[in-house]
């Protein structure tokens, strides 16, 4: 649930319960090429875009509620990309009414088996 908090701004709280490794999100994101990017920082976007290679490639907005999250240096979830989506994975338990943050410091993984493997994520019928 997104609640706007006085001292942070938007925020991402868990509705329910999920589970170390549990996927919260998979979020379709939208790339905006690298000579767009000055254009962006001059718009209401500016807050909610992330940089690929720092400062050196292209500008991403996640979808869903991807570009929401907060950053954290004690997140409890991680993205992992894969062709066209971001894969927001538990990495500790997290109970209904934590704010859902990752680290935007994190370099995300580029391939979702790789990166969950990481997280110990396996697919299977009942992972969605």
């Amino acid at each position: 649930m997104i609640v706007t908090v006085k001292t942070k701004g938007r925020c991402v709280f868990a509705d329910k319960a999920y589970k170390k490794d549990e996927v919260i999100e998979v979020c379709e994101y939208i790339t905006i090429p690298q000579n767009q990017i000055e254009i962006l920082k001059k718009t209401i976007i500016n807050d909610y875009w992330f940089g690929m290679n720092g400062d050196q490639g292209d500008a991403l907005i996640i979808l869903g509620n991807g570009s929401l999250y907060n950053h954290s240096t004690s997140p409890n979830m991680i993205p992992a990309m894969e062709q066209g989506t971001f894969w927001f994975v538990a990495i500790k338990d997290i109970e209904p009414g934590d704010e859902l943050v990752f680290d935007y410091w994190y370099t995300p993984h580029f391939h979702v088996e790789s990166s969950l493997q990481i997280v110990g994520y396996k697919k299977n019928p009942n992972n969605s």
